[in-house]
């Protein structure tokens, strides 16, 4: 018997800068880093009501 699921849910990010640079200049042509990984972090945790735990770069 599996245990019972956790009401609240910690969730630990990680971010692949490098393929996101790459992904982000080809889909849109920047060719500077321009984004904000804590706040792309808080915003896939926020959607599912997770709690954000860690950001990892």
């Amino acid at each position: 018997m599996s245990p019972a699921e956790p009401a609240g849910k910690r969730a630990v990010v990680f971010i692949d800068g490098q393929n996101l640079f790459h992904a982000t200049r080809e889909a849109f042509g920047y060719t500077y880093p321009s984004y904000d990984v804590q706040a792309l972090a808080e915003r896939l945790c926020a959607a599912p009501g997770w709690q954000l735990a860690q950001t990892r770069r």
